[in-house]
């Protein structure tokens, strides 16, 4: 049976690895954060009691953007591709009472799991559905979501079939006009992942936004970027005043790095 909402109840949780379709999944607990490993690789962060408190930094960036874009009132309709532990649709939730989330999760396995283990929100508020995200955005209606969150990996890589130019196409046309798209990308020293990614969001929308530390935007150290795409202009000031307020303070990278990459 699923868990209400309030608490994660440590002690009826698995101490073992379980095996789930894509592989195995495994769970720690690290002060009051429940860690998710999937296949070995960090893939969810889920406080105990207080679901608004995120762990994992891109997921902090991630929802300083969604903070700043949306009201806790406003209605909405929110597309997470890759769930594992479905922290940011947990937050979300309740933060922003009013919005709805779909997640789309490639282990089958593990979509039941977490119902089970978590506090997650009972569907319509949560719907989690297994499948390959590549095969279930094409089949998705045009203007469908204000929100799309790409946050899929298989391993520590991102499908190549959710950043090439037929992805984005897809995401730029089931969000709304006033939507915004938040992809959380792997970056690594030598690779233009990044690179990649950025120039592919800037054909579809007008505004992008990139997030991360400058070690990892100059490629000096690996770590999360994560990118934010609109077809309106974003509220920026709000968004980096957010970041700067994090644990660990962030900011919008700047112009200088991101027409490098556009020139790359």
């Amino acid at each position: 049976m699923a868990k209400t909402a309030g608490m994660i109840r440590w002690h009826e949780l698995p101490a073992e690895e379980i095996e789930i379709s894509t592989g195995t999944v495994r769970l720690e607990k690290v002060d009051q954060q429940i860690l998710v490993y999937v296949n070995g690789v960090e893939s969810s962060s889920l406080h105990i009691s207080d679901p608004t408190i995120l762990d994992f930094e891109y997921m902090q960036y991630a929802d300083a953007v969604f903070s700043a874009a949306f009201k806790p009132d406003q209605s909405l309709e929110v597309l997470h591709l890759g769930g594992a532990g479905c922290a940011l649709a947990r937050a979300w939730a309740h933060t922003h009472p009013k919005s709805q989330h779909r997640v789309v999760e490639i282990d089958e396995k593990l979509t039941q799991l977490v119902r089970q283990w978590f506090d997650l929100p009972k569907a319509p508020q949560l719907k989690i559905r297994a499948g390959d995200a590549a095969e279930v955005i094409p089949t998705l209606k045009d203007q469908s979501f204000d929100v799309i969150v790409r946050d899929a990996f298989s391993f520590d890589t991102t499908p190549a079939s959710l950043t090439d130019q037929q992805a984005v196409a897809h995401y730029a046309r089931i969000l709304n006009d006033l939507g915004i798209l938040i992809v959380n990308c792997a970056s690594r020293p030598g690779t233009l992942g990044a690179q990649t990614e950025y120039q592919r969001l800037s054909r579809y929308f007008p505004e992008v936004l990139a997030i991360a530390p400058n070690s990892v935007a100059r490629g000096n150290r690996r770590g999360n970027i994560i990118f934010v795409g609109a077809k309106v202009p974003l509220p920026r000031e709000e968004i980096a005043t957010s970041l700067r307020k994090l644990p660990l303070p962030v900011d919008i990278i700047g112009r200088k790095i991101t027409d490098k990459w556009l020139r790359s």
